[in-house]
């Protein structure tokens, strides 16, 4: 084969002869690989150092740190309750990042009086909590006194010193009387439907009750101020009471003097006897 064919055919078959790399471009290019490293380990500790000064800074430093914990919505007596609890729990001085508003919820359901609590952080130092503080409605008689509130629920123990301005209910279990639960009684859910009926409509009747009693056939007799015992039986405590106070029995009551007692058991006949 001729030189010339063998020219055309390398030039064809892009043939090429490579140069030698020499050994100042090798340790140039050593270096580069070298510099980058050097570049991206810098870069790492320098992100590393940030990140760990941050995380001091939040969870060290006492920026975060709760210093003030607000309550709104209750009572004076019963914020006290809230800050034994927030006492008793560590809640000041905790690192605000770190608090847990679920288990702040769970620490005060430990107070039955509270409701729809409210939990929120404020940054960068306080915490707010919200509630709503449940209303007496009665107090129930056993070994202590109990408050309860509309739906039946033990919420309180009856402060003494306090006026009483709700009727007392006699003739519950003590054993069926626990803080938080509701009484699952259905004549006690007739009284509070009759209180809260007259809590509405008739104030002033409401403040002549003395006294309910829930006799162990569960028929319910209600005690006035006077002394007087008023018969309920076991249901429609409201129809009955409305014919109580209409102005036809209160003619025929008010002529008898010493009455002991209003029987409204039957639908058909009332009964009353005098001392």
């Amino acid at each position: 084969m001729s030189k010339k064919v063998k020219v055309i055919l390398n030039k064809h078959l892009g043939k090429r002869k490579r140069k030698p790399v020499s050994i100042i471009v090798r340790i140039k290019n050593f270096f580069r690989g070298f510099l980058f490293l050097v570049k991206l380990v810098v870069f790492l500790l320098l992100i590393y150092v940030v990140a760990f000064s941050f995380y001091k800074f939040c969870y060290v430093s006492d920026f975060f740190t709760v210093k003030e914990i607000e309550i709104v919505g209750v009572s004076e007596k019963l914020k006290n309750q809230i800050n034994k609890v927030i006492d008793k729990n560590s809640l000041l001085k905790e690192n605000l990042l770190k608090v847990d508003i679920k288990k702040i919820k769970g620490y005060l359901k430990s107070i039955p009086k509270l409701d729809e609590i409210q939990a929120h952080k404020i940054y960068p130092n306080k915490i707010e909590i919200d509630a709503k503080e449940l209303t007496p409605i009665a107090v129930i008689v056993g070994e202590s006194l109990y408050t309860i509130d509309d739906r039946g629920l033990v919420i309180d123990l009856f402060d003494k010193s306090q006026k009483v301005n709700m009727p007392f209910i006699t003739g519950i279990n003590d054993n069926t009387i626990e803080f938080g639960k509701k009484l699952e009684l259905s004549s006690l859910d007739n009284i509070i439907g009759l209180i809260k009926c007259l809590q509405l409509k008739n104030k002033e009747f409401l403040k002549e009750i003395s006294e309910f009693h829930i006799q162990k056939n569960n028929s319910v007799s209600m005690i006035l101020v006077g002394g007087v015992e008023v018969k309920l039986g076991e249901d429609g405590f409201i129809d009955k009471i409305a014919l109580l106070l209409s102005d036809e029995l209160k003619e025929k009551l008010a002529k008898e003097k010493n009455l002991k007692y209003v029987d409204l058991r039957f639908t058909d006949q009332i009964y009353y006897k005098a001392l």
